[in-house]
């Protein structure tokens, strides 16, 4: 990217923090995220990115841009323009929850579907390596150039034709 657009795009986000910082519209950056936004996931939606867990997983935003919402300390507070490799971004603390433990017998039937899956996954994949390993493939070029695409049909009464096609 050159020097002109990264000062043009910071110009333009130095100006979308400044209109969030006086906006009340609604709890995340509302119409500016519109207007500003390059990001078709969450442009419509105010910016939002949903529900974002410490430690947990990969994300599609950068790692400055999860740190920096952790780091926000009220709801409400704007970060500064973070910079990555990606773009630059604002984030916005909407809300915080503390985490929560719930009691395995809440969670233990989704836990075993899960288990189930994985276990169904794993035979499978193990099904289909043994059946390649184990299956000879030839390939015969001379069988394969004797075969002849069949021709189109017919057009029917009163039906145009297709054009000719010509390579």
């Amino acid at each position: 990217m050159t020097h002109e657009k990264l000062t043009g795009l910071r110009s333009r986000m130095v100006e979308a923090r400044e209109k969030a910082l006086k906006s009340s519209d609604g709890p995340g950056f509302g119409s500016l995220a519109i207007e500003y936004s390059e990001d078709q996931a969450t442009r419509y939606k105010g910016g939002d990115i949903g529900w974002i867990e410490e430690g947990r997983g990969r994300y599609r935003w950068d790692s400055k841009v999860i740190a920096a919402g952790f780091s926000l300390g009220k709801i409400g507070e704007i970060s500064e323009i973070i910079a990555t490799d990606s773009g630059l971004f604002l984030v916005k603390l909407l809300d915080r929850r503390e985490p929560v433990v719930s009691p395995l017998e809440q969670v233990k039937e989704r836990i075993r579907h899960k288990l189930v899956l994985e276990k169904r996954k794993q035979i499978e994949k193990e099904f289909l390596e043994e059946m390649r390993a184990g299956t000879a493939i030839e390939i015969y070029p001379e069988v394969l150039e004797a075969v002849k695409p069949p021709a189109s049909p017919q057009p029917r009464p009163g039906e145009q034709k297709p054009p000719d096609m010509k390579l």
